[in-house]
């Protein structure tokens, strides 16, 4: 039930942003599902992999992921060819 609760609040953070693009809730949608196989909020994937689960572009993934940072609902950072992305909890906005 919180795992739910706190999707919800991420994904009504994303909607109301006038930032946002379509993009960014598939993104975001991705990476929990990479994030659910894993088993843990922290773990490390690649772009490409995020791209073709999310069934978006480089740029626009690339851009949704910053956004996401941006907000604070997710934290990356590059180690080599691979992504360690951490999702964060979202307060009710």
């Amino acid at each position: 039930m919180k795992k739910a609760t706190i999707d919800i609040d991420v994904c009504n953070t994303i909607r109301k942003s006038p930032e946002a693009q379509p993009a960014t809730l598939s993104t975001y949608t991705a990476l929990r599902e990479i994030a659910t196989e894993a088993g843990s909020a922290d773990f490390t994937t690649t772009l490409d992999a995020v791209q073709r689960r999310a069934l978006v572009g480089e740029t626009s993934c690339r851009r949704a992921m910053r956004f996401m940072e941006r907000r604070r609902l997710i934290d990356r950072e590059r180690t080599g060819k691979r992504i360690r992305v951490r999702l964060l909890r979202c307060a009710k906005s």
